[in-house]
C-alpha cells in the first residue's frame, strides 16, 4: 500500500514538474519581444514620444559601449519624455539566462551621458512611476504630472543607490538596505 502511494505520488509530480514551465509561460502576460515588460513604462511610454536611436547615436557612441558589456536594445527608438530625458528597457544577455536593464540617457549641455539601473532598481523605478500614477488617478490629477519624476540629473549611480534631480527640483532616491529596496522623495 505504502508502495503504490509512493509511486502515485512520484508520478503526480513528475507530470506537473513538467507542465509547470509551459503553463507559467502560457500564464505570463510580461514577456513581450524577449524582454520583461515593466508596468510602469507602459505609462510613461505613452506619455513620452518616440525618438529616434540614430539622433541620440549621432552624439555618444552609446551602442558601441552598451555592445561591450553585452547588453541588446529591441529596436530603434528611444522614448523622450523632456528635451534631456531618454529612457529605454535594455536585456543583458547573461550565460545561462538574461535580465531586463533600464538604460536612462540624460543630456545635459550637449553631451550624453547614459545610465544602466540593473533589474531590481529597474523594477522598483517602475513601481515607483505605477504606485504615483494610482495615487494621480485616485486624487484626479493630470496624468502629465508623471513627467515631473522623470530624471533631469543623475546625483549617484551606485551599486546600493540611484538618485535624481527631477524636472520639479525634486530629489528622488531608491536606496538598497539590508537587502531591500526602497524610494524616498526629498522635495525642494
Amino acid at each position: 500500500m505504502n508502495r503504490l502511494n509512493f509511486l502515485k505520488n512520484i508520478s503526480l509530480g513528475a507530470a506537473s514538474v513538467l507542465f509547470f514551465p509551459y503553463s507559467t509561460y502560457s500564464n505570463n502576460e510580461n514577456f513581450s519581444f524577449g524582454f520583461q515588460q515593466l508596468e510602469g513604462m507602459d505609462l510613461i511610454s505613452s506619455l513620452g514620444e518616440k525618438y529616434s536611436l540614430e539622433k541620440l547615436e549621432s552624439n555618444g557612441g552609446i551602442i558601441e559601449k552598451l555592445n561591450t558589456l553585452n547588453f541588446s536594445i529591441n529596436n530603434s527608438n528611444f522614448i523622450r519624455f523632456n528635451k534631456s530625458c531618454f529612457i529605454k528597457p535594455i536585456k543583458k544577455s547573461l550565460l545561462f539566462s538574461s535580465e531586463t536593464n533600464l538604460l536612462i540617457v540624460i543630456k545635459n549641455n550637449g553631451r550624453l551621458k547614459h545610465y544602466v539601473l540593473n533589474e531590481e532598481f529597474s523594477k522598483q523605478y517602475s513601481d515607483f512611476i505605477l504606485n504615483y500614477t494610482h495615487l494621480i488617478k485616485d486624487k484626479n490629477i493630470d496624468k502629465n504630472s508623471v513627467l515631473n519624476f522623470v530624471p533631469t540629473e543623475v546625483i549617484e549611480n551606485s551599486k546600493d543607490q540611484f538618485s535624481f534631480k527631477t524636472t520639479n527640483n525634486s530629489i528622488v532616491k531608491i536606496k538598497k538596505t539590508k537587502g531591500r529596496l526602497n524610494t524616498y522623495i526629498y522635495s525642494s
